[in-house]
């Protein structure tokens, strides 16, 4: 019984340790997933815009004067922007 004691004293201080390392790798993992989503997002967003300005930029051709397009293309590239958000 003697000898089981110093075993027993330490026993929760080694869950409290694994405790804070589970705690620790848990919030390391949380940090990287949403610094992960951020990036992602914001790939996203790039992309988007991207997108648009070719699809502006073949709309714009010389010589189209087409006014109902040019709005249409804006309330189009307003809707995906609202989205993203």
């Amino acid at each position: 019984v003697v000898e089981s004691l110093p075993t027993a004293r330490s026993a929760p201080k080694c869950e409290n340790t694994v405790q804070a390392l589970l705690c620790r790798n848990l919030n390391v993992k949380s940090a990287t997933l949403l610094n992960a989503t951020s990036s992602r997002r914001i790939r996203l967003q790039d992309d988007i815009v991207t997108g648009f300005h070719f699809s502006v930029s073949e709309r714009f051709v010389p010589g189209c004067t087409l006014k109902a397009s040019i709005v249409e293309l804006i309330r189009e590239g307003l809707i995906v922007l609202r989205k993203v958000r």
